[in-house]
């Protein structure tokens, strides 16, 4: 009942069937009683009945129809604004994931790295983010149960286990130092994959490497700052982008201590039997950087500080070993490392003229002259 005036039709149609049937029909079988005033009263009274109910059933039409109006331009309303919406949050995420990118284009530029597989990475920083919502702050998690792998809370906490690593360089015994080494690397390892980062730079001695396809990057033993520096500055710029500056800022270059250079290089360089799937580049002469490191492990046990002939040659290897340009000075040119062996095979014979009973010391003294001998004949 599309039309509405229907109901006026209808009630029209009922008064004059009132009128007929009361002032007409009636009389044919009661005669007089259509001239009485209390039946014309009553006639009248009863088709006004009729006529309000025809209004009423009409406003209850009209009702009807303005609610199912009203209805409608609220569903295209709705319709409207949800699709504004959709629009602005896909906008929103867009420009959010642009920003995401220019942050790590920025990083980039700063440091010999690179970001692989960008889209995972953000889906694992931002997993609410997505085209109806979008927000460009998240939450740490606070229980450990709440951590997601790859998600920032355990970027958090790799970080944490690097930095207590780090820590506990200067506390180990000598019978601990490997496998807690082999740990460091490994955590190493895990948070540059969780970072979806490869550092990409020229390969140099002492470089440590996973031995996958051609060797994947962690640090250089002799100088691991780089890579303590690159870690500390992409995690604490995913904390300042998350809306994390004051919940969490890591500082782990500073850490890189003698005690940690000592356990990379003995674990790089001594260590050669133990490595697991780490490797390590070496010059062409490089793989004298092994006997350089085990002299220098021999002769620096404490109860040798006191010997004048060896403390200038331990003051010299250490030296050397912290120093990144000087050691590979030495390993690319043969007659530095020919003068250098001949100076600990010096200090080491005359330790060995003072202590006849040194059967480690005479041995180490006869390796050297044969390594003095070969370096001065090959071409």
């Amino acid at each position: 009942m599309k039309n509405p005036y229907f109901f006026i039709f209808i009630a029209f149609i009922s008064g004059m069937l009132g009128i007929w049937v009361g002032v007409i029909f009636i009389p044919l079988f009661w005669e007089g009683l259509a001239f009485k005033d209390n039946i014309f009263s009553g006639i009248g009274t009863w088709i006004g009945s009729i006529g309000t109910i025809g209004t009423l059933l009409y406003l209850i039409y009209q009702n009807n129809q303005l609610r199912d109006n009203q209805k409608q331009t609220n569903e295209k309303q709705q319709e409207m604004w949800d699709s504004q919406r959709e629009i602005i949050a896909f906008q929103k995420l867009q420009t959010h994931k642009k920003e995401f990118n220019a942050i790590l284009d920025d990083l980039e530029s700063n440091f010999p790295i690179i970001f692989v597989n960008r889209a995972n990475f953000y889906r694992n920083i931002f997993p609410n983010n997505d085209f109806e919502k979008c927000s460009p702050k998240v939450p740490l998690a606070i229980k450990e149960d709440q951590v997601v792998a790859g998600d920032l809370s355990d970027i958090r906490d790799a970080t944490k286990f690097i930095n207590d690593s780090l820590n506990e360089f200067s506390l180990l015994s000598p019978q601990k130092i490997y496998n807690h080494t082999h740990r460091h690397l490994h955590q190493i390892s895990s948070i540059m994959s969780t970072l979806h980062m490869n550092i990409i730079r020229p390969k140099e001695t002492g470089d440590v490497f996973i031995d996958i396809g051609d060797g994947y990057f962690l640090l250089n033993a002799i100088n691991p700052s780089l890579t303590l520096e690159i870690i500390e500055r992409v995690v604490n710029t995913l904390m300042q982008f998350t809306g994390n500056k004051d919940n969490f800022q890591i500082s782990l270059s500073y850490m890189c201590t003698s005690f940690y250079l000592k356990a990379l290089q003995q674990f790089a360089f001594y260590e050669t039997h133990h490595r697991g799937y780490f490797i390590f580049k070496k010059s062409k002469l490089g793989h004298y950087i092994d006997d350089l490191f085990s002299c220098l492990l021999i002769i620096s046990r404490p109860e040798l500080n006191e010997e004048p002939c060896l403390s200038e040659i331990r003051y010299r290897l250490n030296f050397l070993f912290c120093d990144k340009t000087e050691l590979l000075l030495v390993l690319d040119s043969k007659e530095k490392l020919y003068k250098l062996f001949t100076e600990i095979l010096y200090g080491v014979a005359e330790y060995c003229d003072k202590n006849k009973s040194s059967q480690e010391f005479d041995i180490l003294r006869d390796e050297l002259r044969t390594k003095c001998y070969v370096l001065k004949t090959i071409d």
